[in-house]
């Protein structure tokens, strides 16, 4: 029944991987006129123009491309074509995840980034999480012991300039400004997909502590048998999960396709009256 079990969640996860194809145009695309560019009149035009010059356009385009080059990464890793009519699958225990993971936060973080139909909203997410980038290149600068151009403060006031001019209030501006982390992201964008985003979470924390080697995650998520055990210690044999591995990589392609329909809407054209 196991064996029966993991072949159609197999079968469903090869569905997926050849169903995301239709995203690796956003590694692919030429730049110069690809479908990123926002049209005149659009709703990204005007973020891009009142984040400048941390377009916001830019920030969520990458964000899908990156998911995007995870998801046929995965692909890739799971499915090798040996000739035109044969084709394997290789299971990991642990890698995979990583790549499932880096699929769902990266489109997540693009859903995040545009659901909202509220324009204030969008920017103030796009400043946080410009926020949190320039943290982290602080820490990477600091480390090594480098010297951005210009220094943290005088990069986070620019920030707050930016969140003020566009409508932020005066005592908000600290709160709105705050770092966001992935459990947050990934939540809030979970939100936008409906009644199940709520699983979104519990898939991506799954990855992620499998990521991390966790040994929690590996007794949630992989399958195990047991090999020998001493008094209160067990020697277990863990094994992958298509099972596991599917639904996370449904959690990204929901994502993916999310954030693609998004950006697809903020950067059209206005429709003429």
């Amino acid at each position: 029944m196991e064996d029966r079990d993991e072949q159609q969640h197999l079968q469903a996860l090869v569905e997926l991987l050849e169903h995301g194809r239709q995203f690796e145009d956003l590694t692919t695309a030429d730049p110069s006129a690809g479908p990123w560019k926002p049209a005149a009149g659009s709703d990204l035009e005007a973020d891009d123009v009142a984040v400048a010059p941390y377009h916001l356009s830019h920030a969520a385009w990458l964000a899908l491309t990156v998911a995007g080059d995870h998801l046929r990464a995965l692909r890739t890793s799971v499915l090798t074509e040996e000739s035109a009519d044969r084709v394997t699958a290789t299971l990991h225990t642990h890698a995979q995840a990583s790549l499932a993971r880096g699929v769902i936060e990266n489109a997540a973080r693009a859903v995040w980034l545009l659901a909202s139909d509220d324009r204030l909203i969008r920017i103030q997410r796009r400043l946080a999480l410009q926020k949190k980038d320039i943290g982290s290149s602080t820490k990477l600068h600091d480390f090594l012991g480098g010297k951005t151009p210009r220094t943290k403060e005088v990069r986070e006031e620019e920030l707050r300039q930016l969140a003020l001019r566009a409508g932020t209030p005066p005592d908000r501006v600290k709160a709105i400004l705050k770092a966001p982390d992935y459990t947050e992201i990934v939540r809030e964008a979970g939100d936008h997909m409906g009644p199940h985003g709520k699983m979104a979470v519990a898939m991506w924390s799954g990855c992620s502590s499998l990521a991390h080697g966790d040994l929690s995650g590996a007794l949630i998520f992989l399958a195990r048998e047991a090999v020998s055990q001493d008094e209160n210690v067990m020697l277990a044999r863990m094994t992958g999960s298509f099972g596991m591995l599917r639904h996370c990589t449904a959690v990204g392609v929901a994502f993916l396709g999310r954030g693609s329909a998004l950006y697809r809407s903020r950067a059209g054209a206005p429709a003429s009256s």
